[in-house]
């Protein structure tokens, strides 16, 4: 055989099998890829059972707290209505004593009134007794030769007085009689609104104990919410807690799949232009000397493996505006490509400060978009410009 064909064939030879060893590293890489994948989505998964399990707590929280206030409410309206009845029954028995002071009162002035005319009536019987007395004294003096008829005059005098005296001891007898039912009367009031006052003390002093006891009650009912609130309180913190170093490794696990999807696509593109370039040695030998088909070999294992026409595309990306000074290189896409790794990709490559946005053509590109394929979102054409003037072009 040829030397030359010799050479070539071992050249197909070593082509063929580095090609197979990185199909074959390829799978490898892929596998690895989609296991974590499918940690990365176990992972979600658990996060999103403990938000739920946050927020059902959270739910049971609330309605603890609306029970309670609730419960306050009609407490309070209970006490509101033991206060209010309280209240009327004061206001009853300030009228009753109100009352009993106005009907005292009116038997009071009745009585001295009934005093003061009988005091003018014994006046007026003392006047009338006085002149009586000097008219029979001027009888006498006048009809003292006339003795027995004046005594027989004097007589019947003294017996219309003693008349006169015994219905005056009479009517003196019915005011003391009167008098003294009138006192016991008062004294049967006193003693009823004294009973009145003992049983209306009594009355509140029970509701002063129940209200105690209720107020005690109520006391303990809000303690121990309070207590139950700081428990949940410590658990709901103890759950974020655990919620927050969660998101944290899964923040991790993200960075380091990043990294490994761009070290990998480096990797790719290395091994991609080296294929190229034998693909095109084997190529232009298979053209000249045209013996047994071995280029069109070579394109076919090319073509038919890795496609990389319709695994890859690059999208050029700017700085602030289109122009080729402005050009910052390009990011390659593949299928697994998302928004969210271009994002990273650009931070890693080409920015040298925090805080930049990404627009695609005019359009702002949300943060809300770093989940869609990257293939999907960004269309033949379309190209990113960077909105931070501390970046710059990696050398």
């Amino acid at each position: 055989m040829h030397p030359t064909l010799e050479k070539v064939d071992s050249l197909y030879r070593s082509l063929r099998d580095d090609v197979q060893t990185l199909a074959d590293r390829h799978v490898e890489a892929k596998e690895e890829v989609d296991k974590l994948n499918e940690e990365l989505n176990n992972l979600k998964a658990a996060t999103r059972e403990e938000a739920m399990k946050i927020e059902q707590s959270r739910n049971e929280l609330d309605q603890e707290k609306n029970e309670f206030e609730a419960f306050r409410t009609e407490a309070l309206q209970q006490m509101e209505t033991y206060r209010e009845e309280l209240e009327t029954e004061k206001k009853g028995f300030e009228e009753s004593r109100a009352t009993s002071e106005k009907s005292l009162q009116e038997e009071r002035g009745a009585l001295t009134l009934e005093i003061q005319e009988f005091v003018r009536e014994k006046g007026v019987k003392e006047n009338e007794l006085e002149k009586v007395a000097l008219q029979l004294e001027e009888e006498r003096s006048e009809f003292e030769n006339y003795r027995s008829a004046a005594q027989s005059e004097l007589e019947r005098n003294l017996e219309a007085n003693e008349a006169d005296r015994r219905t005056l001891e009479e009517e003196r007898l019915r005011f003391q009689q009167t008098r003294d039912e009138t006192l016991a009367e008062l004294q049967a009031e006193h003693a009823r609104l004294e009973k009145d006052k003992d049983d209306f003390e009594s009355t509140r002093s029970g509701i002063l104990a129940e209200l105690t006891t209720e107020r005690g009650e109520l006391t303990s009912a809000v303690e121990e919410f309070e207590r139950m609130r700081n428990e949940a309180s410590a658990k709901l913190d103890t759950e974020k807690a655990k919620l927050r170093d969660q998101e944290v490794e899964v923040e991790k696990i993200r960075e380091e799949l990043v990294q490994q999807k761009w070290k990998l696509v480096r990797e790719r593109k290395h091994y991609d232009e080296e294929r190229k370039q034998l693909a095109r040695l084997l190529l232009g030998m298979g053209e000249k000397i045209s013996t047994n088909g071995i280029g069109n070999q070579a394109e076919d294992v090319l073509g038919d493996d890795l496609d990389l026409a319709s695994l890859q595309r690059e999208l050029p990306v700017y700085n602030g505006e289109i122009g080729e000074a402005q050009l910052l290189g390009t990011v390659p896409l593949y299928p697994s490509t998302t928004v969210g790794d271009i994002r990273t990709f650009i931070a890693e490559k080409y920015v040298s400060s925090p805080g930049f946005s990404l627009k695609k053509r005019t359009t702002p590109i949300r943060r809300s978009a770093d989940t869609n394929p990257a293939l999907d979102y960004f269309r033949p054409g379309d190209y990113i410009i960077t909105q931070n003037d501390g970046m710059e072009k990696t050398p």
